[in-house]
């Protein structure tokens, strides 16, 4: 069995998710990874920001050097595919083999950021639509 755990994304301090990214490589975890998230809403209703999910995957890359990292999961719409492909590339080139890239259409809680941002949300038809891009 391997085991991986999902990076602390909605803090304000980027070493928190990055040392427990070097704490998890030292325990010999399989893998990290980050969320792919503008903010979530805490439960006084504040939105608590998250940590960009690409710029994160690639400083958890560049902080550790045998665990896999990957994302939880990149939401196609968010991103133009060919922005996304290279990032995930790049983050590639980092940490060569690590990367596990997952990528999806989000789901309702996954309305609000995109509103929010003036981002298209669609139908669950649309943001299927958008993974064949």
């Amino acid at each position: 069995m391997k085991l991986g755990l999902t990076l602390p994304s909605f803090v304000r301090d980027p070493e928190i998710p990055l040392g427990v990214a070097r704490a998890s490589e030292d325990a010999e975890l399989a893998a990290v990874f980050v969320y792919d998230h503008l903010f979530r809403v805490g439960a006084d209703g504040t939105r608590r920001p998250a940590l960009e999910a690409v710029a994160l995957l690639g400083a958890v890359a560049q902080a550790t050097s045998t665990i896999s990292v990957g994302s939880l999961v990149f939401r196609a719409g968010l991103r133009p595919p060919a922005s996304l492909g290279a990032a995930i590339q790049t983050a590639d080139r980092i940490a060569p083999g690590r990367v596990l890239a997952t990528i999806g259409a989000g789901d309702s809680q996954s309305r609000e950021e995109n509103v929010s941002f003036g981002l298209g949300f669609g139908t669950m038809a649309d943001r299927i639509a958008t993974l064949r891009a």
